[in-house]
């Protein structure tokens, strides 16, 4: 199959599974997070389109992803800030990047009389069962990935998390390749 039938393939069956989405116009592929667990990764699990997606961007069709869309290009949703509502058949995802994201990254408040978890902790415990870098990812921030390099760009910092070691702040514009730094298993 060509990349442009793959290209329509993915656009046809993401627009049939929810026609709000308008994940593919003029040849980009824009998914948004749609405030659900189940969309796009359960969406993509279970028309099969996850690896076809994942062809198509790899082929060069650009990829733009927003909240959940975002979360989707890294390697797994398994630190999204969403409640597993459905179970997918799997929680790996396009793996674009060597990290996961964690959209919407707010710093705790530190006069809060909030008892319950912040982000960092839920990443952290996170951490104690895998491996993966995250990468918190504020409003008003992305990250740019032009052929191997992937950098942190927007107005504000973001914070990276790695397995046993304390998080750290990475300015905009800083190269992601925190990944090296993880420790083994």
């Amino acid at each position: 199959m060509s990349s442009d039938s793959k290209y329509n393939s993915v656009t046809e069956n993401m627009n049939k599974l929810n026609s709000s989405c308008n994940c593919f116009t003029n040849k980009k592929v824009l998914p948004k997070g749609l405030h659900r667990f189940e969309d796009p990764a359960h969406a993509l699990k279970s028309q099969q389109l996850m690896n076809v997606l994942k062809e198509v961007v790899e082929n060069g069709v650009p990829y733009l992803g927003t909240s959940a869309g975002s979360n989707i290009g890294g390697l797994n949703m398994q630190n999204t800030n969403d409640m597993p509502i459905v179970y997918p058949p799997s929680f790996n995802t396009l793996e674009l990047i060597p990290f996961n994201i964690n959209a919407h990254y707010l710093d705790p408040a530190p006069n809060s009389k909030h008892n319950g978890e912040t982000r960092e902790t839920r990443i952290k415990e996170f951490h104690v069962f895998n491996k993966v870098p995250v990468l918190g990812l504020r409003e008003g921030s992305w990250i740019r990935v032009k052929g191997d390099r992937v950098t942190t760009e927007g107005m504000f910092s973001s914070r990276v998390f790695l397995p046993e070691l304390p998080p750290y702040e990475i300015q905009p514009g800083s190269v992601c390749a925190f990944e090296t730094r993880q420790n083994p298993l």
